[in-house]
């Protein structure tokens, strides 16, 4: 597994592979990609972007707190509280996805346990328990006997389904925004430490991490994957950095 590398400027945010570069980040977190206007974001014009952005911040902090009590307690069900009470009203109430249950999904001759969906199933989440390590395989996402880690069953899920693009795994701790990427040893996301953000209060991280990973962002435009604002920006961040090494090159 490839390492991330910590973002300039954000202690909680990790970008690993060739996602967008971290300076590109840097320019979401001020505002300066395009379409990032409060009505983008599906947000009223009463109140400007970083007014939302503090009332976000405060109902995350309040879902943490009491993630963080009830995941302590020995007779609370794990999955209740990690995912249903936890998990799902982020992804709902903060990022704005209109998130539905998802069962097994059968693709090819292969069974891939996604949790969760997003716009019609394009958008795919896979939502799991803290005891869950995002990295290590488990038998309890595979079939007949395999195992799997929860990052690699869902980019496996992304790059065998045309319909998606973009999906988002998280156990708790750790979320994680991932493309279809054809390299399944060289893996692309951005990480978001979930716990370190809330219990370090590091608002600034959580803000970034917000503007990029908002449902507005990953929201399939005309019914087409390839179009949506985060699939735009990162094809306009790859460019540039690109043009961006070629003067170096003559230089």
């Amino acid at each position: 597994m490839a390492r991330s590398a910590a973002i300039g400027g954000f202690t909680a945010l990790r970008i690993a592979g060739r996602l967008v570069p971290s300076e590109f980040l840097a320019s979401v977190a001020a505002l300066g990609a395009p379409r990032q206007k409060p009505a983008d974001y599906g947000l009223t014009e009463s109140f400007g972007l970083k007014e939302e952005l503090g009332r976000f911040w405060r109902l995350g902090s309040d879902l943490h707190s009491r993630y963080r009590r009830r995941s302590e307690r020995k007779d609370r069900d794990p999955r209740r509280v990690g995912v249903d009470d936890w998990m799902v009203p982020f992804c709902r109430q903060l990022l704005g996805y209109d998130l539905e249950a998802s069962g097994s999904q059968m693709l090819g001759d292969r069974v891939f346990n996604i949790t969760h969906s997003a716009f019609s199933a394009t958008v795919p989440f896979l939502l799991v328990t803290h005891d869950l390590d995002l990295d290590r395989a488990s038998s309890e996402l595979g079939n007949e006997g395999l195992r799997i880690a929860p990052h690699a069953l869902l980019q496996e899920y992304l790059n065998a389904d045309d319909r998606a693009l973009w999906g988002i795994v998280a156990n708790g701790s750790r979320l994680r925004v991932l493309r279809d990427n054809v390299s399944l040893t060289r893996p692309a996301y951005l990480e978001a430490d979930l716990d370190l953000i809330f219990q370090d209060e590091l608002y600034a991280d959580f803000a970034a991490f917000w503007l990029f990973a908002h449902a507005t962002r990953l929201k399939p435009e005309e019914d087409t994957p390839s179009k949506c604002i985060a699939e735009t920006w990162r094809q306009k961040a790859l460019e540039e950095g690109e043009r961006a090494r070629e003067r170096l090159r003559e230089g």
